[in-house]
């Protein structure tokens, strides 16, 4: 049994160690990843150092190491590395593994001629050195920081040891961090052991109080070591770090000077807002007086109740005014907006808008502002808020860590404590100045924050304040407050601060109506669709909270508002529309198979060969030729697309018909190829027969993207609010003519109407089709007229080649072919049986396809006799005469015959005419005469004359 318990007790020793393990593991975890925790520790010397500064979380340091190696050849490492930070928490590292993984290491390797890093290390300490310190590189100072990385999978070296990564941070206050390798190397001790220089003010510890001598700056001293108070009971003051200290951040943020700062000097009088009680003999005490009190300001004066126009919202306050456009509650604890508006409500006395500004209200405050005009260590932080002093945030603490009860602070350059930059609001229209310093163009408000901290600057305001310039933008929510934008925040240091902010909430409310109206009444009328009074507003100022939605909501006030009022009219109907003879009194639109109406008018049902197909038409419209109205008038009847004309010629153009095609309904899209210079080259056509339709999605919509259904439509270039481009409707009633040569003519009328023509000449577009019989070209496809769609301002002609255009086929349109009575014997020559053959020929261009096409019999052979006498045996008895052999031989001998006897009689003649030239020459020769007679060029053989010497030997 004793084997067993040892084995049982290593088991849970072994356990034990594990989960002893993985707790350290995991604290150690939770300290790499705690800023606080990590960067931030107490020395061996007692004092607090903070590294945190140097985290990069963006990207890891690099340093570049340039060598020779054994070999002679010039080589190269690089180091990357964080400080508090490893590669998975930094947003760009180039530590990384397989698939390109980020590795749990704060440093890594990449070495010459590998693809891959090297691990320096998943583990970071920070301890201090001097310079007695082991290893430490002769150039990495007498005192600082060490940080020093090591472990982990990966960072294993051929010497069985982990690689090692030492960062010598030697103190400087002053220094910028600049890494740089020893001058011995980075690799120089051992395998695998690097060290990398810097100098950094954070390598030394945070500065403390006694680091900083203090001077009174405000009042001066009457004399050296007297210090005078202001009737605030402060006093400015300023620190000055004392020379050798070696220290940066904490105290004061370790800047060498501050920046003047307020502090309480007067121990024995009470400050204004407290007064003075005697608690114990000969001990008196300051105790603050209520919100609604205050003191004279003398320091031995009681509490008293706050003035007319004023108030105290604090304990231990003094009495402030309140700001423009509020008024002190009945306490005077706090100001409200006057004549009981709404918390942060405020209606301008010069125009009469009314503001609120009560959304802006946040419960952390707005910010950081920053001024870019200055550099960044000398960047105060300011942050805002309105409507109220929530600070959940903990944005602005004081000196004393109690949160200022502020609209806005600011938190000065090398200082922790928060200045207050005005408690009490008031609210103000912009002048003309304001508007164009800061570049207003909607209109606004000025809200100034006022009674802010105690300011120390001669020749300032006594008590800091804020000017907030708040600009219309109706596009922007709340929004952020910046700087001004053509100056400083704090203009000549005079403790006035100023700020823009644009905000939709800086726009006025909406009215229609009444003092601060934002409308202007553009129309009054019947509403013919109500029967209701309907008025509509133009807007004339930017504003917000629609007047007809309900109270509080915010959307920016549209540019036109149409109200339809509950007040009772007898509209003035327009065409198409009529009185509506029971119910309210409004004008409802004529029914399909009627038209008219207007005015006082009831509409009528079209009569004759007229129609109306969409209801609320102003007249009814003539049916397309050859077609005839419906018994209801409601369309026209096209006779399914097929027509029969009075020659007797049938057309039937049903199937161009695209109205059973789930897409594509329409012909297109269709252009122009022949633009004349000048016109509009991007116009595009739609076109279907039999049947209205529309053209795919948006091809041809109109501007208010509603598909346009016609039988021919135009896509114009004209771009609607939308962003499609607008069609128009190029005719809506289809007719057909009868044919002219062959050619038949369609026509869409009653399009949409011409503007061009103007005036009381507008009249509706119109498109013609001309169908040309093209049996090889099936179904075919519409095409603009000899390239040009629109041949006449506002007419269109398309043209339309085939089969459907051609007739429907009809007997007289075939010939019957017999063939020739032929025997047919057997292999001895006796005749079996004689036979004929008969078949049908279309001899005219029509269209086979359709229902209605008359289809001759098919093919037959048919039994026949042929006279007595020798038997005749052709297999050509289907030939005709002029493609027999015989007639081709015979006309093939005659033409050759022809040819000969031409030109037999050419070279006759020419040698006739040769002998003759050369007899005139030789008794020209003889007389004496020049010898250059030479033989018209006529007369030459191919044309060319001949020298004298060519007539030798003729």
């Amino acid at each position: 049994p004793f084997p067993s318990i040892m084995a049982s007790s290593l088991r849970l020793a072994c356990v034990g160690l594990y989960v002893a393990l993985s707790i350290l593991t995991l604290a150690r975890a939770h300290d790499d990843d705690d800023d606080h925790m990590h960067c931030q520790f107490n020395g061996t010397d007692g004092n607090e150092y903070d590294l945190a500064p140097l985290k990069d979380v963006e990207q890891f340091y690099n340093l570049h190491d340039h060598f020779v190696g054994w070999d002679g050849v010039s080589r190269e490492h690089v180091y990357y590395f964080d400080i508090c930070a490893k590669a998975t928490n930094v947003l760009v590292s180039e530590c990384t593994g397989v698939n390109n993984t980020k590795l749990p290491v704060y440093a890594c390797q990449l070495a010459y001629g590998r693809a891959d890093v090297y691990s320096l290390g998943d583990s970071q300490t920070l301890s201090l050195f001097n310079s007695t310190t082991e290893n430490k590189p002769l150039d990495a100072g007498d005192h600082g920081v060490l940080i020093r990385t090591l472990g982990g999978i990966g960072s294993e070296c051929p010497n069985d040891s982990e690689r090692q990564l030492d960062l010598w941070l030697e103190c400087d206050p002053n220094a910028n961090t600049i890494w740089r390798a020893p001058k011995n190397g980075i690799e120089h001790l051992g395998i695998c052991e690097y060290d990398i220089l810097a100098k950094s003010p954070h390598a030394c510890r945070k500065c403390v109080e006694e680091d900083y001598n203090k001077t009174v700056v405000s009042p001066l001293p009457e004399k050296e070591g007297d210090s005078s108070c202001r009737e605030d009971g402060n006093y400015t003051v300023r620190y000055k770090k004392k020379d050798g200290a070696m220290c940066a951040g904490g105290v004061h943020g370790g800047v060498n000077v501050t920046h003047d700062l307020n502090e309480r000097c007067d121990p024995e009088n009470c400050p204004v807002g407290f007064e003075r009680k005697i608690v114990h003999p000969d001990f008196p005490e300051c105790q603050a007086c209520l919100p609604g009190k205050s003191t004279l300001g003398d320091g031995k004066s009681s509490c008293v109740d706050c003035g007319i126009g004023q108030f105290s919202d604090q304990h231990g306050s003094r009495c402030y005014p309140c700001g423009a456009g509020t008024e002190p509650n009945a306490d005077h604890t706090e100001c409200v907006p006057l004549n009981g508006m709404g918390t942060c409500e405020f209606v301008s006395t010069t125009t009469s808008l009314k503001y609120n500004l009560a959304p802006l209200a946040s419960v952390e405050m707005y910010g950081p502002v920053v001024d870019p005009t200055q550099s960044i260590r000398s960047q105060h932080r300011y942050f805002l808020n309105l409507c109220t002093t929530a600070n959940s945030s903990n944005a602005c603490y004081g000196a004393d860590a109690d949160e200022p009860i502020s609209y806005a602070c600011q938190i000065p350059a090398g200082s922790d404590a928060a200045k207050d930059l005005g408690d009490t609001i008031g609210f103000h229209d912009l002048d003309s100045d304001l508007r164009t310093n800061y570049d207003v163009q909607e209109g606004g408000l000025r809200v100034q924050l006022k009674f802010g901290s105690v300011c120390h600057h001669p020749g300032s305001v006594p008590r800091r304040e804020t000017n907030i310039i708040l600009a219309c933008n109706a596009t922007l929510e709340s929004g952020n407050p910046l700087p001004p934008p053509h100056g400083q925040i704090e203009p000549g240091g005079n403790c006035v601060y100023n700020f823009l902010w644009e905000t939709k909430f800086a726009c006025p409310l909406c009215q229609l109506t009444g003092p601060g109206a934002t409308y202007k009444q553009q129309s009054d009328e019947c509403d013919p669709d109500t029967g209701y009074r309907k008025r509509s507003y133009e807007r004339i100022h930017s504003c917000i909270g629609h007047p007809l939605k309900a109270a509080g909501n915010t959307e920016p006030g549209p540019e036109i508002i149409t109200n339809i009022t509950q007040e009772i009219c007898t509209p003035d109907c327009p065409l198409g529309t009529a009185l509506a003879q029971t119910g309210p009194q409004k004008c409802v639109p004529c029914l399909t198979g009627s038209a008219g109406g207007g005015h006082e008018d009831k509409c009528q049902a079209c009569g004759g060969n007229t129609f109306t197909y969409q209801e609320g038409s102003p007249k009814c419209l003539e049916c397309g030729a050859n077609s005839q109205a419906k018994p209801d008038h409601n369309d026209c009847d096209l006779h399914n697309c097929v027509y029969t004309f009075e020659s007797g010629l049938v057309f039937d153009l049903h199937p161009l018909d695209k109205y059973n095609k789930k897409t594509n309904n329409m012909y297109g899209p269709i252009r122009d190829t022949n633009t004349r210079a000048g016109e509009e080259e991007h116009h595009q056509y739609y076109i279907n027969l039999c049947s209205r339709q529309t053209a795919d999605d948006l091809s041809c919509s109109n501007k208010e993207k509603t598909p346009i259904e016609s039988f021919a439509c135009q896509r114009t270039t004209v771009e609607s609010e939308f962003g499609h481009l607008v069609g128009t409707n190029l005719g809506d009633t289809m007719g057909v003519e009868p044919p002219v040569n062959g050619t038949l003519t369609i026509t869409l009328s009653n399009g949409e109407t011409c503007s061009n023509f103007g005036g009381d000449k507008d009249m509706p577009r119109e498109t013609q089709i001309e169908m040309v019989c093209r049996e090889s070209t099936g179904l075919g496809y519409p095409v603009a007229y000899h390239g040009q769609a629109e041949y006449e301002t506002c007419k269109y002609k398309f043209e339309w080649q085939s089969l459907y255009a051609c007739h429907v086929c009809r007997d007289s349109d075939y010939t019957q072919i017999v063939s020739e009575c032929v025997n047919h014997t057997d292999d001895n020559g006796k005749i079996l049986s004689a036979s004929q053959s008969v078949h049908y020929k279309k001899t005219t261009p029509c269209n086979h396809l359709s229902d209605r096409a008359y289809h001759p019999p098919d093919d037959e052979s048919l039994k026949c006799e042929l006279p007595t006498g020798p038997i005749i045996i052709s297999d050509q008895a289907d030939t005709p005469w002029y493609k027999s052999p015989a007639f081709l031989i015979t006309v093939i001998v005659l033409s050759s015959t022809i040819f000969t006897v031409i030109l037999v009689f050419a070279l006759v003649k020419y040698y006739k005419v040769r002998r003759l030239y050369e007899t005139y020459a030789q008794l020209d020769k003889d007389r004496g005469g020049p010898d250059d007679f030479s033989m018209p060029e006529e007369f030459e053989m191919g044309g060319q004359q001949k020298q004298d010497g060519d007539h030798e030997g003729l």
